[in-house]
């Protein structure tokens, strides 16, 4: 009964990223990188040592290719996977000269030291879920990274106050969750109804999961974007859900 329940929540959040919302929400973003992807690629790439167009990328979970259409503008060699089919196909519609598929982070399709870069922005990591599907992720990621190369993600942070959240009953979950224990799963009800859970812990927490994946983390902030003032970056790094961290593959 366990496994079914697991099944079927597993399912829940895929069909979110299949449905029509999702794609109305992922399709025609913009294509950007936020400041702190801006900070922790180029800091890879200087640490990497190689001219940009000899270095490969692993796009995970790139959705509408927010990340992806700028990696590739930029020079790189990047491929990106996504769970949800419907956003691969438009993706592949939008820009067809970057190779794009339908993948598992959980069960990469790829070669073992593939990529001197692997993202997986927008704390994708954490919608894996049961957690035993999220640490196969990290043992795929890092079994796919090259040794020296780098993992850039973003997850979100448990220690924080769910504000963010429209649902009043998704907010009394999550703060209790908040409140009796620092890491594990919550919930969010998204606009067409489809509960997706997302798993919320600590920079601790993520520092002990990459190091049993081969992974130091060299950096991580809560400033995503660099351009307010410094009293409305301190303020945000106290509130933000959303930590951006920036691992070594030793």
């Amino acid at each position: 009964m366990k496994n079914t329940k697991r099944i079927q929540k597993d399912r829940q959040n895929i069909n979110f990223w299949n449905s029509k919302e999702s794609l109305q929400r992922y399709a025609g973003i913009a294509l950007f990188l936020y400041d702190i992807e801006w900070q922790y690629v180029g800091r890879a790439v200087e640490k990497i040592g190689k001219k940009t167009e000899q270095i490969t990328i692993l796009d995970l979970g790139c959705g509408g290719g927010r990340t992806t259409v700028p990696l590739h503008n930029l020079g790189f060699k990047v491929v990106g996977i996504d769970i949800a089919e419907n956003l691969i196909d438009e993706l592949k519609k939008r820009v067809p000269q970057i190779p794009v598929a339908v993948g598992d982070a959980s069960c990469l399709d790829y070669q073992t030291e593939s990529f001197d870069i692997v993202i997986f922005s927008h704390n994708s990591l954490d919608y894996l879920y049961p957690y035993s599907k999220r640490l196969e992720a990290l043992s795929e990621i890092s079994r796919v990274t090259k040794k020296g190369g780098f993992f850039i993600f973003s997850s979100h942070v448990a220690n924080v106050i769910p504000y963010s959240l429209p649902i009043i009953r998704n907010i009394i979950t999550n703060l209790l969750m908040f409140i009796f224990q620092k890491k594990g799963y919550c919930k969010e009800t998204m606009g067409n109804g489809n509960v997706v859970e997302y798993y919320s812990s600590s920079p601790q927490d993520i520092e002990k999961e990459v190091n049993k994946n081969h992974f130091v983390v060299e950096k991580y902030s809560r400033v995503i974007n660099q351009r307010s003032s410094a009293l409305q970056t301190y303020l945000h790094s106290l509130i933000s859900w959303e930590v951006y961290y920036l691992c070594r593959k030793i």
